[in-house]
């Protein structure tokens, strides 16, 4: 970390961070419709209803979802949970690194941020008149997982991390072709003419990938009943090359590539160019900076 900071060389010293992983939660729930300050307080009383975790070992926020559709009494409401414990080590990390903690939020939050600024993404998809309601979902393929966000109303509807990402594709064609890891990095990026060979290697991951999306998209529908009709592609596992292909053949709907359409300003130290090429990689990083943090 330090001599990534040394890197970076930036004068500044407030951070902003994000949590994934055990210990954190995410939960969209129906609420009666009320003020948020009295919707927070509701939530802590009965925060044993929605959360599995003791009231006294959890930060809890959360944030009204407009939903204009419905005209019942009710709002929808996006609930963000994290263990007090790993909030306090996430602290003391950034201290120790001389820095100072601005806000903390959670990754897949932070990517919804990301997606919903950028307005491009958010035009809904042409369906017959008779079709369910439409929504699409934000597949963000990372390193070590993957991050499905689907979103209905220009608002995240549902959020899961999945155990599979990058490295997964990577231990694969290290085996098949007994290469190390940056060689292995570098071949599933640019196979060249054994593209073939690493999707095959790869198979076994795409399969178990594609089976964990369509459980989420099959139980998103019976909670919501809108049906998902395209995916956003983001994330380090996300240049597997063939992956975008595998996943629409499969699923039966369009996949993209997912780049950000923003029209971001960057300080004299940060190549804009540069970043906007590796966008696809950095959407927590994109999310956290822009949160409008109140």
């Amino acid at each position: 970390a330090q001599n990534l900071l040394k890197k970076i060389n930036s004068e500044s010293k407030d951070v902003f961070t994000g949590l994934s992983g055990q210990g954190t939660l995410i939960r969209f729930i129906r609420m009666p419709r009320m003020p948020i300050t009295q919707l927070k307080d509701s939530l802590l009383i009965e925060s044993d209803k929605y959360f599995p975790f003791p009231i006294n070992e959890i930060y809890i926020d959360c944030q009204i979802i407009d939903d204009s559709q419905v005209k019942d009494n009710k709002m929808s409401v996006l609930v963000a949970v994290a263990k007090k414990d790993i909030v306090k080590d996430r602290l003391q990390m950034i201290s120790n690194l001389g820095l100072q903690a601005n806000f903390i939020g959670l990754h897949a939050i932070a990517i919804a941020n990301a997606v919903a600024e950028n307005q491009k993404d958010m035009r809904p998809v042409s369906l017959p008149s008779d079709a369910k309601k439409e929504a699409f979902a934000f597949l963000d393929i990372g390193d070590a997982k993957s991050t499905i966000i689907i979103f209905r109303d220009h608002g995240p509807r549902f959020t899961r991390e999945i155990a599979i990402g990058g490295k997964d594709f990577t231990q694969k064609i290290m085996n098949l072709f007994s290469l190390d890891f940056q060689s292995a990095e570098k071949m599933k990026c640019s196979p060249c003419d054994k593209q073939e060979d690493v999707l095959k290697a790869c198979h076994p991951v795409l399969m178990n990938l594609m089976s964990e999306v369509r459980l989420s998209f099959d139980y998103f529908s019976s909670e919501d009943g809108a049906q998902v009709v395209k995916i956003l592609l983001a994330g380090q596992g996300a240049r597997l090359q063939g992956v975008q292909d595998f996943l629409s053949k499969e699923l039966e709907i369009p996949v993209q590539a997912w780049s950000p359409s923003l029209d971001l300003e960057f300080s004299e130290s940060v190549n804009g160019k540069d970043f906007l090429s590796q966008a696809d990689q950095l959407c927590v990083a994109l999310g956290l900076a822009l949160t409008k943090n109140d």
